[in-house]
């Protein structure tokens, strides 16, 4: 059975209301580290973080305007640079 490509109104319509979700969680999250950054000036780990700079990449490559659908593939790129045995977690 071959698998149809759905309109732009179809993924719309199937999409948003997660995608949104999605984002809103991602803002909530970068204005909590910028209140940290507030409230720690001497922390500069969303300056230093390897981490910090994956997110800033991620989002430039959400908000361009690709020529081909491949922001998916363009994201798993970015995010395979932070090697888990060498990740610092400051929990």
């Amino acid at each position: 059975m071959a698998t149809s490509i759905l309109t732009p109104s179809q993924v719309l319509g199937n999409y948003y209301l997660d995608t949104r979700w999605h984002l809103l969680e991602t803002a909530a999250m970068l204005d909590r580290a910028q209140r940290g950054e507030v409230a720690h000036p001497e922390d500069e780990s969303m300056k230093t973080d390897l981490r910090a700079q994956l997110l800033r990449e991620a989002l430039d490559v959400l908000a361009s305007d690709s020529p081909e659908p491949n922001r998916t593939e363009r994201l798993l790129m970015i995010f395979t640079k932070l090697d888990p045995k060498n990740e610092e977690r400051k929990d």
